[in-house]
């Protein structure tokens, strides 16, 4: 038992406070399991003191369902933050991917411009991206300066 001493310490102390307080110290998994040695640990002291503890503390045989249903909620928790942070990740890179494309596309209809300067199709799809790019506050100058736009 990792925590049996300090356990001792403050249940014979009677300071629910300050045990409550140093549980709450702990990371949350870590609480899981100081919970669970708490409750061997009332149960092996009744037991020591000839008594059974189901007898003296109502509704004790509850209590490791609720230690099991709190790690629950916490690796609940922290799965949802993983899957989160997953999503995240995947949103930046599925963003850079398009970001790199869309450069792609612009260096496309650059050089399109540059290598036909009479294509006014090319022309006009380089307006129309500029004007694209102004709307969504996107535009940036030095991006078509070769073509003068």
């Amino acid at each position: 038992m990792k925590y049996k001493e300090k356990l001792l310490d403050l249940i014979l102390n009677h300071d629910d406070d300050a045990l409550m307080e140093w549980i709450g110290i702990h990371p949350e998994l870590e609480q899981v399991d100081i919970f669970r040695e708490m409750t061997a640990l009332v149960e092996q002291m009744a037991a020591e003191n000839g008594e059974d503890v189901h007898d003296t503390i109502p509704n004790f045989d509850t209590i490791p369902h609720l230690i099991d249903d709190y790690e629950d909620k916490i690796l609940d928790e922290k799965l949802a933050e993983v899957q989160y942070n997953m999503a995240v990740e995947a949103e930046e890179k599925a963003f850079e991917k398009l970001e790199e494309a869309y450069e792609g596309i612009r260096e496309s209809v650059i050089q399109g411009v540059l290598e036909n300067p009479g294509n006014e199709d090319m022309l006009e799809v380089a307006r129309k991206i500029v004007a694209i790019e102004k709307d969504a506050g996107a535009y940036e100058p030095e991006n078509w300066i070769r073509i003068g736009l």
